[in-house]
């Protein structure tokens, strides 16, 4: 039986699909893969597909219906899969990865509130229309949001970075190609990073989407960021497992408090780094007091020996480190 007519008979112990085709494959021979009717509607044990170059039917498959994850794929333009969200009401793992994925024009997902509560993942890999697809869903409200532009080799990374355990290490910096965001397992050297324009402000609601993720903060132990960019902690409500806190010393920038505090409970140690300057060691006392809170007393603190710092630290509350290298 080739693969076709098989799709067209009940599967009723099927629990995974994965339908794929190669980049050479036509588009209508990908269209015609998948019918509405697919499995004669017939897979009650269905709850995971992997679609790779194949475009969903217009009418749904009554059997996704029950379907609890869901990966999507495509090397070409396609139609972003987003009523699939309302459709399947169950679905709790939604990946989207490929080249291009648009909204159908005025397209929202239905019970908006009810998707936002039970989606736990959502995935968003695609060099244009990520940033639609996650206001239409709403991605700030779940748990691991991921969103990144374009297929690279290191796609398989950005998927899989959540099934390897251990700590994990989180930056937010301007690098050359714009301003990034990243979470790096310490381990395994897998990441999650989110690079967005350089003129995005840092607390932009995309940089917001990303820095916002519970699943991965949750297990972050070492931050870094610089003063530039402390707007973006705004969403960074709380870094349960962090004990080391960097803070690089952007020129024309200095420390500020930015409207959230964050909690940062297991905290032992805030570095400040810079390749020169001065820094008011008052300043840093009064950063730490409005912006870092649930932190252990005292806290030690730790200079780049290329800055010049002036003032002194409460002994009771700080302990001073002795100057470090880069």
């Amino acid at each position: 039986m080739d693969i076709f007519s098989a799709l067209h008979q009940p599967a009723p112990i099927l629990r995974t699909l994965h339908l794929r085709f190669d980049r050479k494959e036509t588009h209508p021979v990908v269209s015609s893969a998948l019918s509405s009717s697919i499995f004669a509607s017939d897979a009650p044990q269905l709850r995971e597909i992997f679609l790779l170059n194949v475009e969903l039917p217009p009418q749904f498959p009554a059997s996704f219906r029950r379907l609890e994850s869901s990966m999507f794929s495509s090397f070409s333009t396609r139609r972003f899969p987003l009523e699939f969200v309302a459709f399947c009401p169950n679905l709790h793992d939604f990946v989207v990865y490929g080249k291009d994925m648009q909204l159908t024009p005025g397209s929202t997902p239905h019970n908006h509130d009810q998707n936002r509560n039970r989606l736990q993942r959502v995935l968003i890999v695609l060099k244009t229309g990520y940033h639609d697809a996650l206001d239409a869903i709403g991605a700030a409200h779940i748990q691991d949001v991921g969103v990144g532009m374009g297929m690279t080799d290191h796609h398989g990374q950005f998927l899989d970075v959540l099934r390897h355990d251990g700590p994990l290490e989180m930056f937010i910096a301007i690098r050359n190609a714009g301003l990034l965001v990243e979470y790096r397992n310490v381990k395994s050297g897998l990441y999650r990073r989110f690079v967005a324009p350089r003129d995005m402000k840092p607390d932009a609601p995309l940089v917001a989407h990303y820095v916002k993720n519970t699943t991965l903060s949750s297990r972050v132990e070492t931050f870094y960021t610089s003063t530039g960019l402390l707007s973006a902690l705004n969403a960074l409500h709380r870094l349960p497992e962090c004990t080391l806190f960097g803070i690089g010393i952007d020129p024309g920038h200095g420390l500020y408090a930015q409207d959230m505090p964050v909690s940062v409970p297991k905290l032992r140690k805030l570095e400040i780094w810079g390749d020169e300057g001065h820094v008011d060691a008052g300043a840093v006392a009064a950063f730490i007091e409005r912006c870092l809170t649930d932190i252990p007393i005292p806290l030690t603190v730790a200079f780049q020996s290329s800055l010049t710092v002036t003032g002194t630290l409460d002994g009771d509350r700080f302990i001073l480190a002795d100057p470090f290298s880069e």
